[in-house]
């Protein structure tokens, strides 16, 4: 416990970022990114429920973002919801059909939950 402070001070350049982007939605509540860079950090802390929704609310803003898509999927995996993640997963592949990294956490999704046919 007498080294928290040093885990705190590792922390503290996302936890401004948090504060920034905070602000910006404040200031600029229909800015996509901001929610999406929000959803980062979180992620990044080992938040990945808030990362989620952080990441659904930038999908409400711009629904065709297939970075957003890819990222919200990973973040309701890292939080155990891993039938709406598979949803997720499945909706960067339309739009980005050659993105082979895609498939690829589909797959890792889909064996994880040993849906693959083997």
């Amino acid at each position: 416990m007498q080294y928290l402070w040093l885990l705190e001070l590792a922390y503290q350049p996302i936890f401004e970022a948090i504060f920034i982007l905070k602000r910006c939605i404040e200031l600029h509540p229909r800015y996509h990114l901001a929610y999406h860079l929000l959803g980062d950090c979180c992620k990044e802390i080992g938040k990945p429920s808030d990362a989620a929704y952080f990441y659904g609310a930038a999908l409400k803003l711009n629904p065709n973002a297939p970075n957003t898509i890819a990222a919200l999927a990973s973040a309701l995996t890292r939080a155990g919801r891993k039938q709406d993640a598979l949803i997720c997963y499945q909706q960067p592949i339309e739009y980005q059909p050659s993105d082979y990294t895609l498939y690829h956490n589909y797959a890792t999704v889909l064996e994880k939950r040993n849906l693959l046919d083997r």
